[in-house]
């Protein structure tokens, strides 16, 4: 299903797909990696069907139909922020979970528009449907890598707090390296 959803992409010029780096508050000013940006996806979307931009889409986005994956990306600078700070105020608040949810509306809103599959929704809500895509999101930061080991504990569900479960996703914080490893040749 992704592969329809990347076809889709491609004949309709929403694959959109530039250098991280070029993203004006990139905390990985050195990447190589590429990705489709969403927001840019999302303004286009808007623009072409007279859609009041009102949503709030993440940075980035990879489609990966070998994974079954689609992993959204939300780039946040660090500076001068500490870890706890950061935690409570781009993990831990209803931002995050409404970008996700907001990206997942303009993905379905593009497919549905394109007259895809109507299986495609199943796809991404049902949990009975056999091949559910997953939905992942990180949040890439360069908090300096002494506080990242107490970020990692705090994702993971150190903290107590299941926020995973409200967001119909995993949600985690990684630093640029791990985000370099991850992604580098998606694109």
């Amino acid at each position: 299903m992704l592969d329809k959803l990347e076809k889709i992409f491609i004949d309709n010029g929403y694959h959109i797909v530039k250098y991280v780096k070029d993203l004006d508050d990139c905390p990985c000013k050195q990447s190589m990696v590429k990705a489709i940006h969403f927001d840019d996806v999302a303004v286009k979307f808007f623009k072409k069907y007279v859609i009041n931009d009102f949503l709030k889409s993440n940075d980035l986005l990879f489609l990966m139909p070998k994974k079954n994956e689609i992993h959204f990306v939300e780039m946040k600078r660090a500076e001068g922020i500490d870890c706890a700070d950061f935690w409570g105020k781009y993990y831990h608040s209803e931002g995050i979970k409404n970008k996700n949810i907001h990206s997942i509306f303009v993905l379905i809103s593009i497919a549905s528009t394109y007259n895809i599959d109507r299986d495609f929704y199943a796809y991404f809500f049902d949990n009975t449907y056999p091949n559910k895509v997953r939905i992942r999101t990180s949040i890439v930061c360069n908090l300096p890598s002494h506080q990242m080991p107490f970020m990692f504990y705090l994702t993971a569900g150190g903290s107590g707090i299941n926020f995973h479960e409200n967001l119909r996703g995993e949600v985690d914080i990684i630093d640029c390296n791990t985000f370099e490893k991850y992604f580098l040749n998606t694109y």
